[in-house]
C-alpha cells in the first residue's frame, strides 16, 4: 500500500512538472545552487547559417563565481586534440596555443567574452552552470522516460531578420541538471542550430577543479604583445596600399576614387556576429559625417556568401559602398580575422587599425575630418 502511495505521488509530481515549466526551472535552480565545481566532456555540433556543419569536443571545467558579471563562473576548456586551451580566471581571458607556444590575453572588460570564439571556449555554454531565462518570451515542455525538454522561447531580432529564436535544455530526471542545450534561430530563410551535449559529468568531486592560482601558460610561451598580427599593426602611420575591387553592384572600385576623403574600411563576413552587430553603428557614423567627407567601404572576401550578404544588407540598409575583396587586398592587410576596421586620413595615411569595433572611432573621425 505504501509503495502504491509513493508511486501515485511520483506520477503526480511528474505530471505537475510536465504541465508547469516554472516548476522545472525551479528544480533546475535548486539542483544547480550547490554546484561549486563541475567537469564534463562536451560535444558541440553546429549547423551554421552559411550551410557549414562542424563538430568539436573536449573537456570543460567550471568553477562558480557569483561575483563575476561576465559569465558567473571561471573556466578551463581544452579541445580533445590537446593543441589549445581557453581559460577565463575572473579577471583575464587566455587562449593558449601549445603548437605555436604562444598565448593571447584579454584584459579589457568588453573583450573578456571574446574567448568564447576560440577553440575550447566554443565548448562553454552558460546554462550548464546557471540556467538563464532572463530574456524568455515563453516556455514549452515535453518529456520522455529519462529527460524533460524545456524549450525557452527568445525574442526575434527583427532588424537583422533573426527569427524563431529558442534554446531547448535537456534536463536529466535523475539529477535535474542540464545535459544538453540546442540553440536555434533562422536568418534570411536559413537555419542556424548549435547543439551542446555533456557526458561523464562530475560535480563537486575532489580534484576536478582547475587551479586558477597556477601559471596559465608554460614558461617560454610568447606573450600577447609578441603574438599579434605584426604585419597588420605595422601599417599604422603608413600609406594605404592601393586597391582595385569590384562593388556588389559589379562596378569597379579603387583607392583612387577616394583621394582627399577620410576612408573607413570595414572588413566583415556574414557569419561574423560582431561584424553584423557593429554595422548599424558604422551606418550611424556614415550618415552623421558623410557630408563632411567620410567614406565607408564594407568588404567581404568569402564570395560564396555574396547572396546571403545581399539579403542581410537589404535588412540593414547601411547606405555605404560594399565591395568584394581579393587576394591582393587580403595579403596587403594580412587579413586574419574580422571584424577589422582601417581608418585612412585625407592624405592617404592609415591612422587606425582595429580588430574589433573601436569605441574611440567617432572621436577619431571627428579629429581627422
Amino acid at each position: 500500500m505504501r509503495f502504491i502511495l509513493l508511486l501515485v505521488i511520483l506520477i503526480f509530481q511528474t505530471a505537475l512538472y510536465a504541465q508547469e515549466p516554472e516548476k522545472i526551472i525551479s528544480g533546475i535552480i535548486q539542483a544547480q545552487q550547490p554546484i561549486k565545481h563541475i567537469r564534463a566532456y562536451t560535444v558541440r555540433h553546429d549547423t551554421l547559417v552559411t550551410g557549414h556543419i562542424r563538430t568539436m569536443q573536449g573537456w570543460v571545467s567550471l568553477t562558480a563565481d557569483t561575483a563575476d558579471r561576465i559569465f558567473g563562473f571561471r573556466f578551463f576548456a581544452a579541445p580533445e586534440n590537446g593543441r589549445t586551451a581557453s581559460i577565463y580566471d575572473g579577471q583575464y581571458s587566455f587562449f593558449i596555443d601549445h603548437e605555436k607556444k604562444e598565448f593571447t590575453k584579454y584584459s579589457q572588460p568588453e573583450m573578456l567574452d571574446a574567448i568564447m570564439g576560440y577553440p575550447g571556449g566554443q565548448l562553454i555554454w552558460k546554462d550548464l552552470m546557471r540556467i538563464d531565462t532572463s530574456t524568455a518570451t515563453g516556455f514549452r515542455v515535453h518529456e520522455d522516460d529519462q529527460h524533460y525538454y524545456l524549450r525557452i522561447l527568445l525574442p526575434d531580432i527583427t532588424r537583422y531578420d533573426v527569427i524563431k529564436r529558442s534554446k531547448e535544455l535537456t534536463i536529466s530526471k535523475k539529477t535535474f541538471l542540464p545535459v544538453a542545450v540546442r540553440q536555434h534561430q533562422e536568418t534570411l530563410g536559413k537555419v542556424q542550430d548549435l547543439y551542446y551535449s555533456v557526458s561523464r559529468i562530475q560535480v563537486n568531486e575532489e580534484g576536478i577543479a582547475y587551479d586558477f592560482s597556477q601559471e596559465r601558460y608554460p614558461a617560454g610561451y610568447k606573450p600577447e604583445e609578441d603574438a599579434p598580427n605584426k604585419q597588420l599593426l605595422a601599417l599604422q602611420g603608413k600609406k594605404l596600399p592601393a586597391f582595385s575591387l569590384t562593388g556588389f553592384d559589379g562596378s569597379p572600385l579603387s583607392s583612387d576614387d577616394f583621394k582627399g576623403k577620410l576612408i573607413l574600411l570595414d572588413f566583415w563576413e556574414v557569419w561574423c556576429g560582431p561584424c553584423v552587430a557593429s554595422m548599424p553603428r558604422v551606418k550611424e557614423l556614415y550618415e552623421k559625417y558623410k557630408s563632411s567627407g567620410l567614406e565607408v567601404i564594407g568588404i567581404i572576401h568569402q564570395t560564396e556568401h555574396l547572396k546571403t550578404a545581399r539579403l542581410l544588407l537589404e535588412k540593414i540598409k547601411p547606405g555605404f559602398k560594399m565591395a568584394l575583396g581579393n587576394e591582393q587586398m587580403k595579403n596587403n592587410f594580412s587579413l586574419q580575422a574580422v571584424p577589422l576596421y582601417i581608418l585612412v586620413n585625407r592624405t592617404g595615411n592609415i591612422v587606425l587599425v582595429s580588430e574589433g569595433f573601436p569605441e574611440t572611432l567617432e572621436e577619431m573621425i571627428r579629429t581627422y575630418l
